[in-house]
């Protein structure tokens, strides 16, 4: 990528009309402008498709609606933004955060300076609806973690490079490297490796593109936040940021949630199925990484199962996990082991 690269944003909306205003002016305050923004709306009842189009009519830079005739699910809907983008790099984008003014000028930096990489994520501030701070980066949330101060190089954020393939696996599966989706830009030609996304519809199609992708190319993070993402107050989300210890252990005791988590597991597990299939099919057969991703899929099923046991009933397996090392190597260690220990039993 010699020349200047073209960049375009792919956004993914339904019913966006409270925030999405915000998100497109923080496009016009960019330091290095897109190309063009490529939204897929997916059959908004709202204000969003004229809020839009009022946008696109004053907008520097090309703006393209694409409006699906059908609800076909957030996955399916950002895989369609993704197919009409024309850039050489392609960042998603949510319709309700703000970006920071440098976001996309860091970015093409990035994959000025690392030719090998395809993929490129930016860590994000978690904010309330009005964009108040919650105390969290994502990556921290993630981790469970005191917010850290990123470090810098210069201009340029530090980052770190994950090297294709098992590295990137590895990464991903321990912990290490997440998939953030509002925060990912990728070369366009590599996405041919996690296109078309899989006919059911899976919401984690983050990690569809990073592990696919990751498979043959390097992946960059940074740790430094360049988006305000929000945690609106209707989400999950908001509740887990503000539960102190007690009522994390509450939560466990009475079940709380635990329809939730058994709804994420399978679709990971889905969704890990499908990265084996997709990148044997396109060359990628490192037999100690798809070992390692196996390992990880039924761990997951292992727990999505548990919690049918009675509690006794669990007190062996979950011992024989913690010896195995699975639960350090996929999950929180102790602390995972005692949650599914404590759970009600799944009915």
């Amino acid at each position: 990528m010699g020349k200047r690269a073209r960049i375009s944003i792919a956004m993914a909306v339904y019913n966006g009309e409270r925030f999405i205003q915000e998100q497109l002016e923080s496009y016009l305050a960019q330091t290095r402008l897109p190309d063009e923004l490529v939204i897929s709306d997916n059959g908004s009842k709202d204000a969003t498709i004229a809020i839009v189009r009022d946008f696109a009519a004053r907008a520097s830079f090309a703006v393209r609606l694409h409006v699906n005739e059908t609800d076909v699910g957030i996955c399916k809907n950002f895989e369609r933004a993704i197919s009409l983008c024309t850039g050489d790099i392609i960042c998603l984008s949510d319709s309700d955060d703000v970006w920071l003014p440098r976001k996309l000028e860091l970015m093409e930096e990035v994959f000025l300076l690392e030719p090998k990489v395809a993929l490129v994520q930016f860590n994000s501030s978690l904010v309330d609806d009005a964009l108040r701070p919650l105390g969290w980066t994502f990556y921290d949330f993630w981790r469970q973690r005191l917010v850290r101060k990123a470090p810098r190089v210069g201009s340029v954020p530090k980052y770190r490079v994950f090297r294709a393939g098992r590295e990137v696996w590895r990464a991903f599966i321990s912990h290490e490297l997440p998939a953030l989706g509002h925060g990912m830009g990728f070369r366009r030609a590599e996405v041919r490796r996690a296109l078309p996304f899989p006919e059911h519809h899976i919401r984690c199609f983050d990690a569809l593109l990073l592990l696919a992708i990751g498979s043959a190319a390097d992946v960059a993070w940074l740790d430094e936040p360049q988006q305000l993402h929000r945690i609106h107050t209707t989400q999950a989300t908001v509740s887990r940021i503000h539960y102190g210890l007690a009522q994390r252990v509450k939560n466990a005791l009475v079940g709380r949630e635990l329809g939730q988590f058994e709804a994420r597991i399978q679709e990971l597990t889905a969704a890990l199925e499908w990265v084996k299939q997709k990148t044997c099919l396109e060359g990628f057969c490192d037999e100690v990484a798809l070992a390692l991703i196996e390992s990880y899929r039924s761990f997951l099923l292992f727990r999505a199962e548990l919690v049918h046991r009675r509690r006794l009933a669990r007190i062996l397996p979950v011992l024989r996990e913690l010896g195995r090392g699975r639960y350090h190597a996929f999950a929180k260690g102790v602390l995972a082991a005692a949650r599914d220990l404590a759970v009600p039993q799944a009915v």
